[in-house]
Parts: C-alpha cells; structure tokens; sequence
C-alpha cells in the first residue's frame, strides 16, 4: 500500500514539477522581453513596431572588384525570438532600405540611393556564371526601388509601387528605366538591352525593349486580354 502510493506521488510530482518550471520560464520571458528598451506595451491598433538597422555580409560583384552590401531593417521582437535573417546571396533581404558599394579595399563608394527607401530586388547578370565570355558582358545591375509612400501609411516599404531601375557596377548613374509597374524582364542581345513585359492599366499589359547604352525605352506592343 504504502509503496503504491509513494509510486503515485513520484508520477504526479514528475507531472506537476515540469509544468512548474515552464511556467516560471514563460514569466521570465515575458517579462524580460516586455520590459527591454524600445518595447511598447500599448496594445492597439495605432502598434508601431521598434527596428532595428542591420547590414548584410559584402558580397561580390560580377565581372568587377567592387562588392555590395544591402542595408536592411528588421523587427527587434522578431529578431530576438527568431535569430539573424538569412541573406541569400545575390538577392537582398526582406525590408532593405538602401545598398552600399565597397571596392576591393573594403573603402565605401556610395550609397546606392540618396535617401533609405525600398529596395525589394536586385540583379546582376551572370551572378553564377562560370562562362567568362559571359561574365565580361555584365555592365550593369537592376533593381526594383520604391522612391515613395504610394499607398500612404507614412513607411516606404514593400508594399509600396516599385519600378525599374539600373546603375553600373559601382551602383552609380542610377537610372529608372520605365514608370510602369513591371511583370517581368530580361536582358537581351549580349545584355545591351531590356525586354520588359509591364502594365499600362489594371488588365492591360505591354512589351518594350530598353537601350542601356542609349538610356531610351521604347513599347513595341500592347497586349489585350
């Protein structure tokens, strides 16, 4: 009898013992979370979340000595719970604001953009090319860059309209190709030119080629659904 009970009281402390601990953790936690700086414990709809400024590893640039490095923002909260973002190489992370050219030295060059806004693509050709004829034709890098708040919630971000753009190799003579939002492109003819499939209205698209050279777009068909 007495064995039998003792065995019970082994089985419900191992029960009860574990949930205790998880629960003092949970209160430690959250209070150690909610009572760091910048933390706002005003629960509603007007909640702006604290960010932080974090900037990517440099990462080469095709065909030169130049690397870039995308300058990003994240949500503390989230990167206290969820660890560093992971930054794909040749792609730039989720909220990045500007890019920085370094040369071979690691010394700054520039920014890519005068002002932070939205940086939401980048592409350079023959980023994993090991065709060295290909690799020397590389001349430029394209973006999709968001300049303004187009959908007025005081924030440029990624779901602001973001347009064409292109620079050089060092992220200089930046240049936006067309004022239209863009459904796809691609280099054509050696990469001295852009073919760009955009949208003229809700329904309606349009192809176009951009001379790099000559910095001019011109539409060469619309399409009608």
């Amino acid at each position: 009898m007495n064995n039998k009970l003792i065995r019970t009281l082994i089985i419900i402390n191992g029960i009860l013992i574990p949930i205790f601990i998880l629960t003092i953790l949970g209160i430690l936690l959250t209070e150690f979370i909610t009572t760091r700086p910048g933390w706002n414990t005003k629960v509603s709809n007007d909640y702006e979340p604290e960010y932080v400024i974090r900037h990517s590893s440099p990462i080469e640039i095709t065909n030169s000595d130049n690397l870039y490095v995308a300058k990003y923002k994240v949500i503390e909260l989230d990167e206290l719970l969820g660890g560093e973002t992971e930054v794909k190489i040749g792609e730039v992370p989720e909220n990045t604001t500007n890019i920085v050219f370094l040369n071979k030295d690691f010394e700054k060059i520039g920014n890519l953009l005068e002002t932070d806004a939205s940086v939401k693509h980048i592409n350079i050709p023959n980023f994993f090319s090991n065709d060295d004829e290909q690799i020397s034709l590389t001349k430029n890098i394209v973006y999709l860059i968001a300049l303004e708040d187009s959908n007025n919630d005081d924030e440029i971000n990624e779901y602001d309209n973001h347009y064409l753009f292109i620079s050089d190799l060092s992220g200089r003579n930046l240049n936006k190709i067309i004022d239209n939002k863009i459904k796809e492109y691609k280099f054509i003819n050696n990469f001295k030119e852009i073919q760009i499939t955009y949208h003229i209205n809700e329904k309606d698209l349009a192809i176009g080629v951009y001379d790099i050279e000559k910095n001019v777009f011109n539409e060469k068909s619309i399409l009608n659904f």
